[in-house]
């Protein structure tokens, strides 16, 4: 979480200067605001696995498998926009998304021996995820549809869920011989930036805007240790998403 308050500040302030500067050309305006759509989410999870003999670093072998599925998203948004003339605006928001749905997918494994990628049925959840975002935008043209650009962080939280089958015996010959099951679940918080498009149609003190936003997260790494140390188990995960979103806003 320690890089998403890093790039929160950055654009706060860069937001701030932005509507320092408005305040003098033109009146500004508070909104909220409701969001639906549809994210495109596509997930890598990766593992390798390490034996040790003698604290040493053994000869490792990996696997990964993506995963990719659609997710539908309801939110809830408030912002503050700054005009710049007559053609101009610069706004900055907030938001709260909710995602339905759930990855379910197979890591296939290299084998189910001590020292091997063991088979996984893993599935991937999101929890909460909201983020600030800033928008530059102008009027397109004669009519009053406006064209804008989004840049901003995010904080995700998302859940990794993990079953694995396997032999815990580094010497027996596995299958036939007898199996375990392991399970493993990991709540994560995570940072990612976020860039996109839109446009606007206002009607009144209310506006309809689509937008398209691609979010990008920084790869998670983290390790497991297996049988007393002997096997080091070190994995990965990363995530982005396309979100098409159908929003209405109210300015005050």
């Amino acid at each position: 979480m320690t890089r998403f308050f890093e790039r929160l500040l950055v654009l706060v302030a860069v937001a701030g200067g932005l509507g320092a500067f408005s305040t003098a050309a033109a009146e500004g305006g508070f909104y909220l605001g409701a969001i639906g759509g549809v994210a495109a989410e596509d997930v890598r999870y990766e593992k390798n696995v390490f034996t040790r003999e003698g604290f040493l670093e053994g000869i490792g072998a990996g696997d990964s498998a993506p995963g990719d599925g659609a997710f539908g998203t309801v939110g809830v948004l408030a912002g503050y926009r700054w005009r710049l003339g007559d053609a101009l605006f610069v706004s900055v928001e907030g938001d709260v998304l909710y995602s339905t749905g759930t990855l379910d997918e197979r890591l296939p494994g290299t084998g189910q021996n001590q020292g091997q990628v063991w088979p996984e049925d893993w599935s991937f959840e999101k929890a909460h995820d909201y983020g600030l975002t800033a928008r530059v935008g102008t009027s397109a043209g004669p009519s009053d549809l406006k064209l804008y650009a989004v840049v901003g962080v995010r904080a995700l939280g998302r859940q990794l869920g993990i079953e694995q089958t396997g032999c815990p015996d580094a010497v027996a010959p596995c299958p036939p011989g007898p199996l375990a099951v392991a399970r493993f679940r990991y709540d994560q918080d995570v940072a990612a930036w976020t860039v996109g498009a839109g446009l606007e149609k206002p009607v009144g003190d209310w506006a309809l805007q689509l937008e398209v936003r691609y979010t990008d997260t920084d790869e998670e790494t983290w390790t497991r240790l297996f049988n007393a140390g002997e096997v080091v188990i070190p994995l990965a995960l990363r995530q982005s998403e396309t979100n098409l979103q159908l929003r209405l806003l109210r300015y005050f």
